[in-house]
């Protein structure tokens, strides 16, 4: 094991970077170093389910016999570099580095992951002028492409054909975040303009980086479902549909600010209670002492300690009117009349997310759920848990899709199911649901039997899904 997190700096997000890196791969972690209380040693055990490129360069670089430390530093650090060429004096601030320390005798990997002073860091595009966002574990994968080459001798002949070869590797991490890729021709780079990625209304109804619960939302859908398998695929076609509307109706929340706080009350903030009491119900208490550092990340106050004065009466009860116009008859959205302003500002997003049937399952089902128990009065987080309990297993067997292309080997699948079941702790009502739903929506397209593996996986009742497989993909995930 000769991949460490150096325990300065900012060893946390090290870890959690990594993490991402792996796809949320529960087989990684760290232990002690005998007799060297500086750095933690990457242990890594993959997933089988688990065939990301990014974590099998993990996996690689952790077994190699060199040693690579790699250290996060604040934005604003001057650091000096123990280069084979020299000293140098060096600038973390939007920046990343590795080399090989003389005096360590080691691959050193070192990046800004304050991603300068909160500005983000930005690189250009595809189209040659466009500023896209470099989160950090993009930044570290690109520096462990460097480490990579270094570690096994194939560093390229020059700096700039190993830039190329590194920004390759990293629109890799780039396509399993679902973000835009870089020109491998152009290394520019540097402070403001990208962004971080990720959920493109929350980062903007949250314009405090402390605050913004954009990265818990994150960590908490990585810790139930992987970015690989299932949830993985899962995750990218929801991603796609949400894309398709969440840019433009982002950049009109940054520069009107009536329109981000209205956005923040009335969906942003509420469905992210309902995602909080979901995650409560399903996350394995093991998971969570695994992502300890990744769940601890910003979660908004008004999540955290929920208001318990109930909204407005006629609120409540209009954004109830929505919604379900929303579900059930989407094109009569506009029709509605006698409704609070705030709430027909909002009307654009709720409409466009009901496009997409994932979306419209995701993000606008959940929804509902918070403003119909607005709309009965009372205590709306006191009630949500016992609200998601109810209908978790009616909403898993609606779901839209599941596998965008789903195994062809049955053992694969029984991994990916395997996955889903140490991490989330599911009913038996729900995997039945679950259960069902996959045999429904893919039976068809697979060449075994899919309630076997199913069985293989640890599902309970699989009997109750036998001969179940009448439909393919069904053409609406409906309201229910």
């Amino acid at each position: 094991m000769t991949y460490r997190i150096d325990q300065s700096g900012t060893p946390a997000t090290v870890f959690g970077n990594l993490f991402t890196i792996v796809s949320q791969d529960l087989g990684f972690g760290t232990d002690n170093v005998a007799g060297d209380a500086t750095v933690q040693a990457v242990t890594y055990k993959k997933d089988p389910a688990n065939t990301t490129a990014t974590a099998q360069r993990v996996l690689d670089e952790v077994n190699d016999p060199g040693t690579v430390v790699a250290t996060g530093l604040p934005s604003g650090t001057t650091i000096i570099l123990h280069t084979d060429a020299g000293d140098t004096l060096f600038d973390i601030t939007g920046n990343g580095v590795t080399f090989h320390d003389r005096l360590a005798n080691v691959i050193r990997i070192l990046y800004d992951t304050g991603q300068c002073n909160g500005s983000g860091i930005f690189t250009i595009g595809l189209d040659g002028h466009t500023h896209i966002p470099t989160p950090n574990p993009v930044v570290l994968y690109h520096e462990m492409s460097h480490a990579f080459h270094q570690l096994r001798g194939t560093v390229a002949a020059t700096s700039a054909l190993e830039e190329q070869a590194a920004e390759t590797d990293e629109n890799v991490m780039r396509d399993q975040l679902g973000l835009p890729e870089r020109l491998t021709t152009d290394h520019t780079g540097g402070c403001g303009g990208g962004g971080s990625g990720g959920c493109l209304v929350v980062t903007a109804a949250y314009r405090s980086e402390v605050e913004n619960p954009a990265r818990w939302l994150h960590a908490v859908r990585g810790a139930m479902l992987p970015r690989y398998g299932l949830g993985g695929q899962l995750f990218s076609q929801a991603y796609a549909q949400y894309l398709e509307f969440s840019a433009d109706i982002a950049a009109s929340m940054r520069v009107d600010d009536e329109l981000r706080a209205t956005v923040r009350s009335l969906v942003v903030d509420p469905l992210l209670q309902v995602y909080a009491a979901a995650a409560a119900r399903w996350l394995r208490t093991s998971v969570v002492q695994h992502a300890a550092g990744q769940l601890d990340r910003p979660m908004p106050a008004a999540v955290r300690h929920p208001a318990l004065t109930p909204p407005a009466p006629e609120l409540a009860s209009a954004m109830a009117a929505i919604l379900q116009s929303a579900l059930t008859s989407p094109g009569s959205l506009h029709a509605h009349r006698d409704i609070p302003g705030a709430v027909r500002r909002v009307i654009p997003l709720i409409a466009a997310g009901s496009i997409g049937q994932l979306t419209r399952w995701a993000l606008v089902e959940p929804l509902a759920l918070y403003w119909e128990l607005g709309a009965e009065g009372g205590d709306i987080a006191g009630r949500l848990p016992a609200a998601v309990a109810q209908r978790s297993a009616d909403w898993l067997g609606r779901a839209p899709t599941l596998y965008g292309n789903p195994p062809s080997d049955p053992a694969r699948l029984a991994d990916d199911l395997r996955a889903v079941l140490v991490r989330m702790r599911l009913s038996d009502e729900e995997q039945i649901a679950l259960s069902r739903r996959l045999v429904e929506l893919h039976s068809r397209h697979v060449g075994y039997d899919l309630s076997a593996a199913i069985r293989q996986a640890g599902f309970v009742h699989v009997a109750h899904i036998e001969a179940q497989s009448i439909s393919g993909p069904s053409s609406e995930g409906g309201a229910g």
